[in-house]
């Protein structure tokens, strides 16, 4: 079941109206997690991962998908810190911000990154409850805390990608394994993490 995401009355995100108001529909009509731990989707989901990690220029990596069995053991042991992903996805807040300000643009992007996760939240939180009760709290918050941080950067950057430098939105695809009803975990020890 989907549910209408509204971050503001006022559809005003700057240059990129259109594709900001776009990006918010699509989130807000997301079945989340309605393919988790299940074999549908997974190709699209996969084909969207290799894409998200071309950006990055980290290809070629497997992608193992988990069932909901072994989710709370590695969601227990996984850090942030032993991500190679992680090293480069924690600058782009600031990066974003920095040039928000740059460009005069600091509101639209600030409306933008509180709204977005407190919209998402309750229906990623939901979801996650639904489909992973048994793995426990910190499966449901994890679940939840990365369905709302890849919203949010997808948005964010999209209210910066009429610029230079900004025009391929590498978060779009993560929007579409979401979409797909998966959740990304990321990428540890020389694997990408799904289910």
């Amino acid at each position: 079941m989907s549910t209408e995401l509204k971050v503001s009355d006022e559809k005003r995100y700057g240059p990129n109206d259109s594709n900001v108001g776009s990006l918010i529909d699509r989130i807000g009509k997301i079945n989340w997690l309605s393919a988790a731990a299940q074999t549908e989707n997974r190709v699209s989901a996969e084909a969207a991962i290799d894409q998200f990690l071309l950006s990055f220029g980290m290809e070629g990596y497997s992608i193992h998908w988990f069932d909901k069995n072994e989710l709370a053991p590695f969601v227990e042991r996984m850090t942030l810190r032993e991500s190679p992903l992680w090293n480069r996805l924690e600058e782009i807040p600031q990066q974003i911000r920095d040039k928000a300000e740059e460009t005069g643009r600091t509101a639209i992007v600030l409306k933008i990154s509180e709204n977005t996760p407190t919209n998402v939240f309750s229906l990623a939180f939901d979801a996650a409850f639904r489909e992973f009760e048994e793995n426990g709290e910190k499966v449901i918050q994890a679940a939840a805390g990365a369905m709302m941080y890849i919203a949010a950067l997808a948005c964010a950057w999209e209210t910066l990608a009429d610029l230079d430098g900004w025009k391929a939105n590498p978060f779009l695809p993560l929007i579409q394994v979401l979409e797909a009803g998966h959740w990304p975990l990321g990428l540890y020890g020389g694997k990408f993490y799904a289910v």
